[in-house]
Formats: C-alpha cells, structure tokens, sequence
C-alpha cells in the first residue's frame, strides 16, 4: 500500500519508493529546512538536493555528520 499512498499524496522528499535501481547522483546542494509533521514538533534538518532530480533527502544528524 506504500507505494499507492505515494501516488496518492506524493512527497518533496526522496522514498524508497522512488528508487527503482541503483542510481549515482551528483550533490547539487545542502539547504536547511524546516519540517513539520502533524502531531510533532518541528524539527530543522539539512536536505541534500541532487542534479537531475526535484526531490531531495533530509538528512539526520548522523547523516549530516558523516558528508560533512
């Protein structure tokens, strides 16, 4: 049912269901951004946004630690 919530209600954000293969991509950029999520405190993360690609990956504070 994943995927057809997916289709249903889409994400800016990056899912496993998007990829279909494995893909190498290029970092375009790194921007800080605000995320909310009914029910939940904001949360500030960095995303990641690839060439090519319109959606990006927000990342957790490991994630960020490690590309920096």
């Amino acid at each position: 049912m994943t995927s057809d919530v997916d289709d249903i209600y889409g994400s800016r954000f990056l899912s496993a269901t998007d990829l279909v293969k494995p893909d190498t991509v290029t970092i375009q950029s790194v921007s800080t951004e605000t995320l909310v999520k009914a029910g939940e405190p904001q949360k500030t993360r960095a995303v990641l946004y690839f060439k090519n690609r319109t959606k990006g990956v927000p990342l957790n504070k490991t994630n960020a630690t490690n590309l920096a």
